[in-house]
């Protein structure tokens, strides 16, 4: 009577550990531009190839994850990165060390996104005293150069952030690059 609760338990663990490596993923960047993000100090003008753009406020932008997504990293063009539920609520606030024009992935505490809810991700230098770069771009490559958006991931548009710390988001398949995440 006791082995066949022993072989349902190693049947129920093998069967756990596999669903739990069918769910294990390389990392993933979010947001794949086909241009090099330019990142860099504020009041000083970078070379880029692409256009560039500079917000006064914060600019990000918002999706929706197709599947639970665990964030690990950010890259910024500004030394701040909010993770907002929907438009109105933030959920996380990090800083990323902007030294150069280089646009690198930092590791964060990790934290969840849950399938089915709107996020947005923004950036934005504290209490906005500089404007922030953005490089613009879009699924489509009509408003400015091709950026793809990782599968487990769909883009509803471009976010901007006032001043007084009031986000408000545009449907679009256009995208400002200022924030990006890896999971």
């Amino acid at each position: 009577m006791k082995r066949p609760a022993l072989y349902f338990l190693l049947f129920t663990y093998g069967f756990a550990s596999i669903v739990f490596e069918a769910k294990a993923q390389d990392t993933q960047n979010a947001l794949m531009p086909s241009f090099t993000v330019v990142s860099g100090p504020p009041n000083s003008t970078p070379y880029s190839p692409n256009p560039l753009g500079f917000v006064q406020g914060g600019a990000g932008w918002s999706f929706t994850p197709t599947e639970n997504v665990l964030v690990t990293a950010i890259a910024s063009t500004a030394p701040e990165v909010t993770f907002w539920l929907g438009s109105n609520q933030i959920l996380a606030s990090f800083d990323y060390s902007v030294s150069d024009y280089s646009y690198s992935f930092q590791s964060i505490t990790p934290f969840l996104l849950l399938a089915g809810q709107n996020y947005s991700v923004s950036t934005q230098y504290p209490n906005f005293t500089s404007p922030v770069i953005v490089d613009p771009g879009s699924l489509s490559g009509d408003d400015g150069p091709l950026v793809s958006i990782s599968s487990s991931l769909s883009l509803y548009g471009y976010s901007l952030e006032s001043t007084s710390g009031q986000l408000t988001t545009y449907s679009s398949d256009a995208v400002l690059l200022g924030p990006n995440f890896q999971f």
